[in-house]
């Protein structure tokens, strides 16, 4: 977490305003990354990218809007907030 914040120090508030999504990725080993691998079709691909799109949009439906409104804002905003305590 020590290295997590002296890099962060690091980084200007301007550039950090423009990071919207902070991920922990753990380091992988070469043996995993260069053992061999069933590859995924790019039809299953395909579908996941497709279903992944719909997400937003299926949300919005539910709540009644067609739209992004204020409250849609308002929930980002607060992921964002939490996110720059973790991060600061």
């Amino acid at each position: 977490m020590q290295m997590i914040q002296r890099y962060v120090a690091k980084i200007s508030d301007p550039l950090m305003d423009r990071i919207d999504i902070h991920i922990d990725v753990p380091a992988v080993r070469v043996r995993e990354i260069s053992r061999p691998s069933q590859a995924e079709s790019s039809s299953a691909v395909r579908e996941r990218v497709v279903k992944a799109r719909r997400a937003p949009h299926q949300r919005f439906i539910i709540e009644g809007s067609e739209h992004i409104e204020s409250p849609h804002f308002s929930e980002a905003i607060q992921y964002r907030s939490l996110d720059r305590t973790y991060w600061k």
